[in-house]
């Protein structure tokens, strides 16, 4: 966020205590007020109906990384726990959704780790499609390191969907409860909770399940789109 301009705004709204925080050191003086995001309800689509349309057999498990694909999505360490995942289970497959950075060499890193079979690149989609993939997909990630301090609408949408998400412990989605997703340190053990974790769910479809449970409920309880609208009325009607 840029100091000057919160420094010269008549109200400041943000969605995360990590971005309130922020303002309140940059801009003490300025009104300030913590909404919802604000996300459509995700749909649910069948996983086997999403799988027969993108071509996908039943039994594939597959692991899938959404939005545009930069190095602080932690793609190579992702890439790198891939690896050796896919080493042991054949049937293995990681998707990247998004379009790729320009400046960010992906296909020589999955030349390097011999992944070529094993990740796909999808490249942008449009959303019913990219709905799809959520869909078929058994565990999301949604990695990033160093952060920005946004909240993600993205992350927002795989965890509104049900989905067993893994995202980075770092600002804002630090945030977010314990029971909803899986946080993982942007450290020197990286890769390997990565590598422990997808072991983790592949095992276990229940805790896939329990686990995405708890996100859909937890976007429907905190982030409708009714939440955000009512905060930014509130806020922007009565409180500035």
């Amino acid at each position: 966020m840029s100091e000057e301009l919160l420094q010269r705004a008549r109200g400041v709204i943000v969605h995360s205590a990590y971005a309130a925080n922020f303002v309140r050191r940059v801009a003490p003086n300025v009104p300030l007020a913590q909404a919802p995001m604000g996300i459509p309800p995700s749909a649910i689509i069948p996983q086997t109906q999403a799988r027969a349309r993108l071509g996908f057999a039943d039994g594939t498990f597959i692991v899938a990384a959404f939005g545009e694909i930069h190095p602080h999505k932690r793609i190579a360490v992702a890439l790198t726990a891939f690896a050796e995942f896919a080493a042991r289970h054949a049937n293995a497959r990681l998707l990247l959704i998004g379009a790729e950075s320009p400046n960010y060499d992906v296909a020589t890193i999955l030349r390097a780790l011999q992944l070529e079979n094993f990740v796909q690149r999808v490249g942008f989609v449009a959303m019913e499609t990219y709905q799809d993939y959520i869909a078929a997909s058994d565990v999301c990630l949604n990695l990033r390191y160093p952060s920005a301090g946004e909240t993600s609408a993205s992350l927002l949408r795989l965890l509104g969907a049900g989905k067993t998400t893994f995202v980075t412990r770092t600002a804002a989605y630090a945030e977010l409860p314990a029971d909803v997703c899986v946080k993982i340190e942007p450290d020197a053990h990286e890769k390997q909770l990565l590598l422990e974790y997808l072991g983790y769910f592949f095992d276990r479809p229940a805790a896939r399940q329990a686990l995405g449970a708890n996100a859909r409920a937890y976007v429907q309880q905190n982030h409708t789109l009714d939440q955000a609208a009512k905060a930014y009325e509130r806020f922007l009607i009565y409180d500035l």
